[in-house]
């Protein structure tokens, strides 16, 4: 298995949220071959987008919704199976 070397283009910008200045950090990430036919000008607009993208999750989150009865319920099942296995293992602990 050959390893395929990627170009990784950082950055960081002020993003102002709600009123509050943050910073957005994140990286670019492409093939020799996609680097080099890419202008700055295409560079620059996808980290754009990945700002702008972001910033909308950030300013409007998905509505919460309530879990159900149901899920509540397998969840319940699911953290008893793990309190069991760590007790289990408390006990046979040294």
């Amino acid at each position: 298995m050959t390893e395929q070397v990627m170009i990784q283009v950082r950055f960081k910008e002020k993003v102002n949220i709600n009123g509050v200045d943050t910073e957005y950090n994140d990286a670019l990430y492409f093939t020799q071959a996609e680097y080099s036919v890419k202008t700055q000008i295409e560079i620059d607009t996808l980290k754009q987008e990945r700002i702008d993208n972001w910033a909308n999750v950030v300013k409007n989150p998905p509505p919460y919704v309530a879990p159900t009865k149901g899920e509540l319920q397998i969840q319940k099942v699911d953290l008893e199976a793990q309190l069991a296995e760590v007790n289990t293992k408390l006990l046979t602990a040294k």
